[in-house]
């Protein structure tokens, strides 16, 4: 079988291997090939299967013999350039380089892709390389029907050949952010067990995220003892947002939007509640919660205290972040003392054991002392 092996550019190095230079293909005829090529020059080598073992000869070189051939040639190095574009684009913003299947910057998050670009690309991805692969192939059979293409096969295969085992590829892949990387000879030991490490620790993630789904989802009579035990205090497991009235999810996304004007990034949209982050350190400070009696998904544990529907606002109680904010005396200057107990506390599912203490907004509440309150709590030291 020929085998094409690749372009015989004038600095190519016409190896496999570490040691690539001291490859150099030979002519169909056998002799050592001087000179430097031609840009439409291909490479091939011949090999051969005997009992499933592979084998293969020395690389050698083709030059095509007219004008057609040349045009055949060239079709053929077309078709494999196009199978590996330059895939970097650059950061809108910052200006770094990114891969144009990151959807943010990496340096410093800023959209650079929607949705719907992004569908669209997958979508059509398989029709590309169906079409992509057609071409190759036709140019493949375009090359290897010139006269030049079967000249050659028959010089080679009409003398006795030195048939050498198939080196294995010297190269190593990883697959990162839907993208190949490189290979080992383009990037040195460290950085390449960096990228391996980096691999490892992102899949090691993507499992720890899925047991703890799984733990989320198990009815509590199932749960570990010491699971159990933490929620023996009251706490509640949200349902998604889209579960409770609509009357409820504006309300609460009216909050939230008010908040998010005053901290920021501070402030977390999740699918089951919103989240208020300490400055400092990152923690949840406070949160803001849909409470409604009969909603699937919904879970009431612990000695759960009988609350009404509503929108409820819950201050941190517990550990370094609850102790400075009730240290911090914002709750009474703000007025709202008399509405939070602090011996009182509820958890949220899934880290029962961090109490907030809460309670539930009113109409009386629209007057921006809830925004500032919950302002004040991410910033506390």
């Amino acid at each position: 079988m020929i085998r094409f092996v690749g372009f015989a550019y004038p600095d190519y190095d016409f190896g496999e291997t570490n040691n690539q230079r001291s490859i150099v293909p030979r002519l169909p005829d056998g002799s050592s090939f001087a000179g430097v090529p031609s840009q439409s020059a291909l490479l091939f080598t011949v090999t051969a299967d005997p009992g499933g073992r592979q084998l293969r000869s020395d690389t050698f070189i083709l030059n095509p013999g007219s004008e057609g051939e040349t045009a055949a040639f060239a079709c053929l190095r077309e078709c494999l350039d196009a199978l590996n574009p330059n895939r970097r684009v650059y950061c809108t913003q910052c200006g770094v380089s990114i891969a144009n299947s990151e959807p943010l910057c990496v340096r410093c998050g800023a959209k650079q892709f929607s949705v719907e670009s992004l569908c669209a690309e997958s979508k059509n991805l398989e029709s590309r390389v169906g079409l992509q692969v057609a071409n190759l192939s036709a140019a493949q059979q375009a090359v290897m029907a010139t006269d030049s293409s079967q000249e050659a096969a028959k010089e080679i295969l009409s003398k006795p050949l030195t048939l050498m085992p198939d080196r294995p590829s010297p190269h190593r892949h990883i697959l990162r952010k839907n993208r190949i990387w490189t290979t080992r000879e383009s990037m040195s030991d460290k950085e390449f067990d960096a990228l391996a490490q980096d691999d490892l620790d992102r899949k090691q993630a993507r499992k720890q995220g899925a047991v703890e789904r799984h733990q989320e989802s198990t009815p509590p009579a199932h749960r570990p003892s010491e699971e159990l035990a933490a929620t023996a205090d009251a706490s509640y497991q949200t349902a998604p947002l889209a579960d409770y009235r609509d009357s409820l999810q504006r309300q609460a996304e009216a909050l939230f939007d008010e908040v998010r004007k005053s901290v920021g990034g501070r402030a977390k949209r999740y699918p089951g509640s919103y989240s208020i982050l300490a400055r400092s350190s990152g923690a949840t400070a406070a949160k803001i919660v849909i409470f409604q009696q009969g909603v699937a998904l919904a879970k009431e544990n612990g000695s759960f205290p009988p609350l009404r529907d509503g929108i409820y606002v819950l201050l941190r109680t517990s550990e370094e972040t609850g102790r400075s904010i009730w240290n911090s005396g914002i709750v009474q200057t703000l007025g709202f003392g008399h509405r939070f107990d602090p011996d009182t506390t509820i958890g949220i599912a899934p880290k029962h054991h961090v109490r907030f203490a809460y309670f539930q907004v009113t109409d009386q509440d629209l007057d921006g002392r809830i925004v500032e309150l919950l302002a004040q709590c991410s910033i506390v030291r």
